[in-house]
């Protein structure tokens, strides 16, 4: 049994050693200097979560992923990734479970370390310019639209139609 369990945590590493959003996590430092660390934190609890359940959903994993992805990293999976990754690790699992370690194996021999390289960034973060001076002031100018229709309440409060 101890064996398999090894076999399980290896197999658990080269599966998350190969997510390219978490590789891309780190290389790019989203977790700060720490970014490295928290990877290996990660893993470690991914690990340990799946060590403790006797029954794995997919589901289950797929929220841990992508809750610790955003806590540790800011990182908003928007490919999916989450899901193969969960799949993948269930998968494990379940053979490893019932004691069977070729599959994890295979799987560590077939997987291959991604080429972030290849990668593009998707950076939704917008610069905002201070190049004008605190006075300058923005007019809006009408755009030739109905103007809303208001209506005045008894109360002072004015209703927008």
């Amino acid at each position: 049994m101890t064996d398999t369990i090894a076999v399980f945590r290896t197999a658990c590493r080269c599966v998350m050693d190969c997510w390219t959003a978490l590789n891309l996590a780190v290389e790019n430092g989203w977790g700060g200097d720490t970014s490295a660390q928290k990877k290996e934190e990660l893993i470690a609890l991914v690990t340990d979560y799946c060590l403790s359940k006797k029954q794995l959903y997919n589901d289950e994993v797929e929220d841990l992923l992508f809750e610790r992805m955003q806590t540790l990293f800011c990182v908003d999976i928007e490919d999916g990734s989450e899901l193969e990754i969960a799949s993948l690790l269930v998968q494990l699992h379940q053979s490893c479970s019932s004691g069977d370690i070729a599959f994890a194996r295979e799987l560590c021999q077939k997987l291959t370390k991604c080429d972030s390289t290849q990668c593009r960034v998707k950076d939704n973060i917008q610069e905002i310019s201070d190049s004008g001076s605190d006075n300058d002031t923005e007019v809006l100018k009408p755009s030739g639209g109905r103007q809303p229709k208001t209506e005045q309440l008894d109360d002072g409060w004015t209703r927008v139609l």
